[in-house]
C-alpha cells in the first residue's frame, strides 16, 4: 500500500478543520437555544446531551486537526516527523465521527418533540443520513 504523502495530511486536516468549525457552531447554537426551554422531557435531555457531546467533539476535533497542520508547517519545529501525525490524526478523526453521528442522533429526536408522525420521518431521515455519511466517509 502506498504510503500518504505529508502534503496530503494538511490538506485533509484543513478541510476538517472547516468541517468541525461549522457543524461544532451549529450544535453549540442549537445547544444554547434548547438549554433554555422549560421542559423535563426525557427526549429534550437527550438532545441536550447529544448536542454536548457533538459540541465537545468538534472542538476535539479543530484542536487535533490544527495540531496535525502545525506538525506538518514548512518551519515545523517537530521537523514533518509522520509518526507524530498518530495520536492527533487518528483522536481527531474520531472526533468528527462522533461529533457528526451525535448531530445526526439530535435531528434524528427533533421529530420526537412534536408528534409521533413527525418523529418517525426525522428518525428515517437522520439513519439514512447516517448510512450515506458512512458509505461516503
Amino acid at each position: 500500500m502506498e504510503e500518504l504523502s505529508s502534503q496530503y495530511f494538511a490538506n485533509s486536516a484543513k478541510q476538517l478543520v472547516l468541517i468541525s468549525v461549522f457543524f461544532g457552531g451549529v450544535a453549540t447554537t442549537i445547544l444554547g437555544t434548547i438549554i433554555l426551554h422549560e421542559s423535563d422531557s426525557k427526549i429534550l435531555k437527550a438532545m441536550v446531551l447529544g448536542l454536548s457531546l457533538s459540541a465537545v467533539s468538534f472542538m476535539v476535533a479543530v484542536i487535533a486537526m490544527i495540531k496535525v497542520q502545525m506538525i506538518l508547517a514548512p518551519d515545523s519545529p517537530y521537523g514533518d516527523r509522520m509518526e507524530l501525525l498518530n495520536f492527533p490524526r487518528i483522536a481527531g478523526g474520531m472526533a468528527v465521527i462522533l461529533g457528526i453521528y451525535s448531530l445526526l442522533t439530535v435531528i434524528g429526536l427533533t421529530g420526537w418533540l412534536k408528534s409521533k408522525r413527525i418523529g418517525i420521518f426525522t428518525t428515517l431521515i437522520a439513519i439514512i443520513s447516517g448510512i450515506l455519511i458512512f458509505i461516503i466517509f
